[in-house]
């Protein structure tokens, strides 16, 4: 989960078209952006910052060198959007840890501030201003409310006792602050695109947010600020996310049954899950990223024993979910992956709609499309599917 504090640090562990409106016909309404991002920062000469926008990719960000303490970024978007800055050698190579600032693509000129630092070997924005006459502006004089609304909550997922009591005494009163706080985000039409990252952050805590746990009205908020995001957005990858998040909340079987994606190859050739699973006793779907250790583990135990589970009729399909292709290309020729391996990124509707919160992850089908409960930790114990027939 990615929170926006002083400064970001992003772990990746356990957790990471167009989609209409529910009940509403929806007219996209087209509002280019031409935006410009002006900053000088102190200390800073000669680093390259990134800025990374979903709608383009990772591989696509722009960079911009900072040079005599002055840096700069401008671009023509369809539609307002959120994207995020960061040192560009890290969002290059992950290593674990990196700090990220949320700013917001629209028609006003964003003006940064800032001096240039170093903590633990990760650079970082350590004095900072972001300023613009609109969005920007007051996202920034308002971006702490939300975390306050947490109050200093911390836990630990694997200690059930203190689970069992925060559930209790705890989530229900921080879910109340969140919603509190998000009514008075979107009774302003203009703040919706900062309202919708809010509604990212909600689905990504799926402990406080448990959807099991939230009461009828919170839902019915939820679904009301979605309802009332402006048109212009609706074609962000941040929609489009929160988008198959709204249906899982409001249909409990949405992402159990099967649903066809076509998806990049290595080759970038455009493959469609259903036609691998039809000609496969069983297809394993293995939702994998390059910086989890746990999946390159899979990656590798499984190249020792594909040929005998393809002789068993069975079939790994591999899917990415990293932000950026070239490092799927890079880790997928490192692991030597030579069954079918196939490229979503982070933004896809496939991992919201398969309810994709942990790495790695992975589901069973079998030829006739039918979802299998199979519990496995080794390649090799794959095999026992058969006795599924």
């Amino acid at each position: 989960m990615k929170k926006n504090f002083e400064i970001t640090l992003i772990f990746f562990f356990l957790i990471f078209t167009s989609c209409k409106k529910e009940n509403k016909t929806v007219e996209i309404e087209s509002s280019e952006v031409e935006f410009v991002i002006l900053g000088t920062a102190k200390n800073g000469d000669g680093n390259k910052l990134g800025l990374h926008i979903p709608s383009l990719g990772m591989d696509n960000r722009l960079t911009s060198e900072i040079i005599n303490g002055t840096f700069e970024f401008k671009g023509t978007l369809p539609n307002p959007e959120r994207a995020e800055i960061a040192f560009d050698n890290e969002l290059e190579e992950f290593n674990g840890m990196y700090s990220v600032y949320d700013v917001y693509l629209t028609k006003d000129t964003l003006r940064i501030d800032v001096t240039v630092d170093e903590r633990d070997g990760n650079l970082y924005f350590s004095k900072k201003s972001f300023t613009d006459n609109g969005i920007n502006s007051f996202y920034q004089k308002n971006k702490d409310k939300y975390w306050e609304a947490y109050n200093g909550l911390s836990y630990n997922p694997r200690d059930s006792i203190l689970m069992d009591s925060l559930r209790k005494y705890v989530f229900p009163k921080v879910r109340e602050n969140v919603i509190k706080i998000n009514t008075e985000i979107f009774s302003d039409k203009k703040n919706t695109i900062i309202g919708l990252n809010n509604l990212k952050y909600i689905f990504d805590d799926r402990f406080v947010f448990d959807l099991n746990e939230m009461s009828k009205e919170h839902k019915k908020s939820i679904n009301d600020y979605f309802n009332s995001i402006d048109n212009s957005y609706i074609n962000s990858p941040d929609y489009t996310v929160v988008g198959s998040h709204i249906k899982r909340m409001n249909n409990k079987n949405f992402g159990k049954e099967f649903m066809d994606f076509s998806l990049p190859n290595i080759e970038e050739k455009e493959t469609h899950l259903a036609e691998i699973i039809s000609k496969n006793e069983f297809t394993v779907l293995d939702f994998w990223w390059s910086g989890c250790a746990p999946c390159r583990k899979f990656n590798q135990e499984s190249k020792k024993h594909y040929r005998e589970l393809k002789e068993n009729g069975i079939e790994i399909v591999s899917i990415s979910v990293d932000d950026g292709m070239k490092k799927w290309q890079r880790a997928s020729e490192k692991d030597s992956i030579e069954w079918i391996n196939l490229y979503a990124g982070s933004n896809s509707k496939i991992q919201t709609d398969y309810n994709v919160v942990a790495f790695p992850t992975t589901i069973i089908f079998d030829k006739n499309k039918q979802r299998v409960d199979f519990d496995f930790h080794k390649a090799t114990e794959l095999l026992k599917l058969k006795s599924k027939k």
